[in-house]
Order: structure tokens, then C-alpha cells, then sequence
């Protein structure tokens, strides 16, 4: 019972609100064909909803992440909960033009920011120092397995029935969070225990905070990598499609090569509490070796792409449990707030990534747009090389104390 309240509970938690806030632009990706031909749509204005998502993301995470830190997350995970729920209903309702689908996606992208920083705080106040890597890990299949659900709900429901039904079935999926938050909530109104940090995070008082120009770095490499997240969500069905994959069938791919990836992130959390969260390096690794995976999806070949993608998604999708168990140390005093400013990179890499990937796609191909996208999959690795360079001589200079560590194990 003590293993499910410390971790388990906590990290089903932040995995499902985090499912939650993805599910708007997951459907979204894999519904690109359908909704190209229903609202008469062209990959340009895919990217452009798809931006318009990250973009309002980026705006509302850092304000997000300050509330969440002074406020709690419990209340603030339940309004993103809510907020992303009621937009799924809407898109399945009433969504029925560019400029709707556009303005919904756009408030989809908030209820993301709710979601996403309430998550993170969820990690760093309720679950065990040396289990935070494997917390982040779970919590960051999250996009895989809801991209490979996507998937699933195109090709079994979409194809038969309508795009709309997809959006409505995503809704209903939003349920489970909202059961998952009650008890926290309850917990909440009655004490301030949730919201207060961990009484066994170790003592780092002896440690100084990195410049300020580190988490520009950061923020700045994230946002490249980004890209790739983006893409990989956004045209990794029309790719397959471009090469001649039935529209189900490519669906079905991506739901394959995404469930893959969900193994990828539980394994970089679990080395990454090894490594006791002192380090960018590793992850600038995964990011540089994804670019390999990227560049596949531009040879116009099924078998190929369909290789490239399962590489592509298991790096390019690897890294998060890896990299924000690094910030919540080194920026621990404001683990919400913090890591709101890194989303600010994801976010515009996010919504940047498509509008240049579909513009790129109209004038040259998807083989182009590819490469360009693994290009900056390198520029990300460099950025963190030069963070971790950055950081050196502050936050945590070993890892952490294995007494810690033997206590959870």
C-alpha cells in the first residue's frame, strides 16, 4: 500500500493529466487526411491549428507553473482536466470550419499548460526523491500512448464512422483523470499536504543555482528538439500515406511504432535515477541519435519509413525523462515555475515545427521537410552540450547519496 500511495498513485496521476492536455493535438495529427477533406484543409492550415496549440501553450505555461507553485496543482491539474475535456466535446460537436477548428485548438493549447506544469509538480511533491526519473518516464509515455490510441481510434473508428466520433471518443477518455484527481482534491481543500515539498529530498542547501543563461540554453534546445516531437505527431501519417500506405494501415503503423517508444521512455527514466539526475549530456545524446531516425522518414520507401519512425519516435520521444528530473534539481525552488520556462522552448519548437514542416512540404516535399527536421535535432544536442557546459560548478555535483536511494528501493 505504502509503494502505491508514494509512486504509483502520484505517477498514474501525472501520466493521465498529461494524456489528457496531448489528446487534442494527438487526434488532431492522425486525423490530418480526414479533416483535410472535410473542412477542406491543407497541410499549411494543419501546421497553422497544430502552432496555434503550442503557441498559446507557451504563453500560459510559465503563468500556469507560478500558480501551481503558490496554489497547489491538485486544483490546477482538475481546471486542465476540465478545460481539455470540454474541447474534445466541442471538437466533436460543433468544430466545423478552419477558423473553429483553429480557435479550439488554440484553447486546447491552455488547458495543455494546465495539465503539463500540474504534472510536473505532481512528480516533485508526491513521489520519492530516487524514484522521480521512472515517475517522469511513465509519465512521459503519455504522448506515445496516446498517439498509438490516436491511432487505433482512426483506424476503428474514424475510417467507419467520422472524424467526429474520434474527437468524442477522446473526450470520453478525459474521464479516467478526473477520477484519478478526486482524492487529491479532497486532500487539498482539507490540509495544504499536497503541494508541499517531499520531507525526503536531500539536503541541497550547499549548492548554488546555474546562471541564468543555462536555462535559455535549454529552453533553446528543447524547442529544436520540439520540432521533431511535432513533426513526428503532425506528418508522420501523411509521410506514410505520400508513400503509398493505405491511409488505416499508416494509422496502424504509427500506433505500432509509438508503442515502441512508450518502452523507450520507461527505460530513460530508469537510467536516468541511476545516473541521480546530474547531467544533460545523456540526453543530448538520445537527441543527436534520433536525427538518424528522422532523416529514414524522408526516403520514399514504406519499409524504410516505417524503420525511420520506430527510431525517430523511441529517441525523438525518449528524451524528456532524461532531461526534467535534471532542472527539477539544479531549480528546485521553483520546479513549476522552472519548468514552465523550459515549455516556453517546447512550445515554440512545437508550434513553429509544423507551419515550417507544411510550408517546407508545399514547396519541396516531405523528403526535404525530413531532413530540415533532423537538422535541428542536432542544433537541440548542441544547445544542451552547451548548457551542461553552462552549469558546470552549480546545482548537484554527485549524484543522489545512495542512502536515499536504498531507502526506496
Amino acid at each position: 500500500m505504502a509503494e502505491l500511495g508514494s509512486f504509483w498513485r502520484p505517477s498514474l496521476t501525472s501520466f493521465a493529466l498529461l494524456s489528457v492536455g496531448y489528446l487534442p493535438v494527438a487526434l488532431l495529427g492522425v486525423l490530418a487526411v480526414q479533416l483535410e477533406a472535410a473542412l477542406v484543409m491543407t497541410p499549411v492550415d494543419i501546421g497553422l491549428a497544430i502552432a496555434a496549440y503550442w503557441a498559446t501553450n507557451a504563453v500560459a505555461a510559465p503563468i500556469v507553473g507560478h500558480r501551481a507553485d503558490q496554489h497547489g496543482w491538485a486544483p490546477t491539474g482538475a481546471l486542465g482536466v476540465a478545460m481539455s475535456g470540454l474541447i474534445l466535446f466541442l471538437l466533436a460537436a460543433v468544430v466545423g470550419s478552419k477558423p473553429t477548428l483553429m480557435l479550439a485548438m488554440a484553447i486546447a493549447g491552455v488547458g495543455l499548460a494546465l495539465c503539463s506544469q500540474s504534472s510536473n509538480l505532481t512528480i516533485a511533491r508526491e513521489v520519492p526523491w530516487s524514484r522521480q526519473g521512472r515517475a517522469f518516464g511513465l509519465k512521459q509515455t503519455a504522448p506515445p500512448i496516446i498517439a498509438m490510441a490516436s491511432g487505433l481510434i482512426v483506424a476503428g473508428i474514424a475510417v467507419p464512422f467520422g472524424w467526429r466520433w474520434a474527437f468524442f471518443t477522446g473526450a470520453v477518455l478525459a474521464l479516467p483523470a478526473a477520477v484519478l484527481m478526486t482524492p487529491y482534491l479532497r486532500q487539498h481543500r482539507s490540509n495544504d499536504a499536497v503541494g508541499r515539498p517531499r520531507d525526503d529530498t536531500p539536503d541541497l542547501s550547499h549548492e548554488t543555482t546555474p546562471p541564468h543563461r543555462a536555462i535559455v540554453l535549454i529552453a533553446a534546445g528543447v524547442g529544436c528538439a520540439s520540432v521533431s516531437i511535432a513533426a513526428l505527431g503532425a506528418f508522420s501519417v501523411p509521410t506514410l500515406v505520400s508513400s503509398g500506405v493505405g491511409a488505416g494501415a499508416a494509422a496502424t503503423m504509427f500506433a505500432g511504432a509509438s508503442a515502441i517508444a512508450v518502452i523507450g521512455r520507461l527505460a530513460t527514466g530508469w537510467v536516468a535515477d541511476r545516473r541521480g539526475h546530474t547531467s544533460l549530456t545523456g540526453t543530448a545524446i538520445i537527441i543527436g541519435a534520433s536525427a538518424g531516425g528522422v532523416v529514414l522518414l524522408a526516403v520514399p520507401s514504406p519499409a524504410v519509413a516505417a524503420i525511420g519512425l520506430a527510431i525517430a519516435l523511441t529517441l525523438g520521444w525518449g528524451w524528456p525523462p532524461a532531461l526534467y528530473p535534471v532542472v527539477m534539481r539544479y531549480w528546485r525552488q521553483a520546479t513549476a515555475r522552472t519548468t514552465g520556462f523550459v515549455s516556453i522552448g517546447t512550445s515554440a519548437g512545437a508550434s513553429v515545427g509544423p507551419v515550417m514542416f507544411g510550408v517546407i512540404v508545399a514547396s519541396r516535399g516531405y523528403s526535404a521537410a525530413w531532413v530540415a527536421t533532423g537538422f535541428l535535432s542536432l542544433c537541440a544536442a548542441a544547445f544542451l552540450l552547451a548548457a551542461q557546459r553552462a552549469m558546470t560548478g552549480h546545482g548537484p555535483r554527485t549524484p543522489v547519496p545512495t542512502t536515499i536511494v536504498a531507502i526506496h528501493e
